[in-house]
Order: C-alpha cells, then sequence, then structure tokens
C-alpha cells in the first residue's frame, strides 16, 4: 500500500516537472497510467465489488484529457466564451491561437491540436464534461482559481499533501468530484448540510 501511494506521488512529481518544462505526454498514455493506477489499488485490497463496478464504469467512462487541456476549457468557459462558439471555431479552424484571458495572453494550440487530431473526444469535453486523467496539486490549485475564483492562503490552506478549508456549493462540490484525476479526493470537513459546504481535497488512498 505504501508502495503504490509512494509510486503515484512519484508520478505526480515528474508529471509536474514535464508540464512546467512545455512537454505534454501522449493524452492515451495518462489515460492508461490514471486508469491502470486505479486497478492498482483496487487488486491490491482483493475488492472484487469495485473492480466489477470500476470495470463496468470505464465502459461507460466520459472523456479523458489532461490538466493542462481542462484549464484551457475552464479557462474559456469563465471568460464568457460559449461552448458552441468554441466548437464551432475549432472545428472551423479560426479559432484564435492565442485569447486574453484576464491580464494576460494565453496560448490554446494544446486545445487547438487536441480537436484537430480527437475531434470527437474534443466536442464530448466541452459540450458534456470530462474526467481529468492526472492532476498534480498545483494543477488542482490552478483548477480552483480558474473555475471558482479561489487562491491558496486567502480562499483555503496548502497543506503541502492536502487543502484544506475550501468552501463550494453543493453543485460546485459535485462538479470537482466528476472532473477531479481518481488519484484525489473531495471530503467534507464540516457536518453534513452546512452551505456552502467546506472540503478537503487530498490524495485518494489506496483502498478508495
Amino acid at each position: 500500500m505504501a508502495t503504490t501511494a509512494f509510486c503515484c506521488r512519484f508520478l505526480q512529481i515528474v508529471y509536474s516537472i514535464m508540464c512546467e518544462k512545455g512537454h505534454d505526454f501522449p493524452r492515451k498514455f495518462w489515460c492508461f497510467l490514471a486508469e491502470e493506477t486505479r486497478v492498482l489499488y483496487l487488486i491490491y485490497n482483493n475488492n472484487d465489488s469495485q473492480m466489477r463496478i470500476h470495470r463496468e464504469g470505464v465502459e461507460r467512462m466520459t472523456v479523458r484529457i489532461n490538466q493542462m487541456l481542462s484549464l484551457r476549457i475552464e479557462m474559456l468557459l469563465a471568460n464568457g466564451f460559449a461552448k458552441q462558439d468554441i466548437l464551432t471555431e475549432l472545428k472551423k479552424g479560426t479559432f484564435a491561437r492565442e485569447h486574453q484571458i484576464g491580464d494576460r495572453i494565453v496560448d490554446f494550440t494544446l486545445l487547438i491540436d487536441f480537436a484537430a487530431d480527437h475531434w470527437p473526444e474534443c466536442e464530448k469535453a466541452v459540450q458534456d464534461g470530462y474526467r481529468v486523467t492526472f492532476h498534480t496539486i498545483n494543477g488542482v490549485k490552478s483548477l480552483l482559481a480558474v473555475k471558482f475564483g479561489l487562491q491558496d492562503e486567502r480562499d483555503y490552506q496548502d497543506k503541502g499533501d492536502h487543502l484544506d478549508g475550501i468552501q463550494l456549493s453543493d453543485a460546485d462540490v459535485e462538479w470537482l468530484q466528476s472532473v477531479l484525476a481518481m488519484n484525489w479526493r473531495v471530503v467534507d470537513q464540516e457536518e453534513k448540510g452546512s452551505d456552502p459546504k467546506v472540503v478537503q481535497i487530498r490524495l485518494a488512498a489506496p483502498q478508495e
């Protein structure tokens, strides 16, 4: 169990370094890695029922994308871009490679290339949603900032291996749970029924 957790943490660090250097592993590789890590958790704990549920879920799973693509999509949606407009321009090949997002210019080449190479998956991800294949803790923090405007120290506390005191509505928690990579979990920190909810985002334990 400890070995599995260590491997997952190591892979997070490697992926973070690769992203910072501008490299992006193939999407299918991260999808495979996330799925097989989850299977390893379940096999290690001899949980046949969860294995069955997991395999059934894989067959019907939503589109998987990396955290950089996720952030590009959420940046656009948070800044007033309509889903259909994004998809129309991507399909026509007229989507600009650079857009003004807040006070900076953001490069969307990654999204454009994804649409060109994997149009059905891109369309589904933008229109219906997605799950991220693998999240680093900085990737989770970036998602909180882009989607909800939450900032470290001001709105929650970064404890190194988990994030504490995040206040979100029920709907936002549900969305976050559906999008976060399987190596993370959203856990209630206060009694159920509180509004907004106060949650913690932490690495998933092997048995989860």
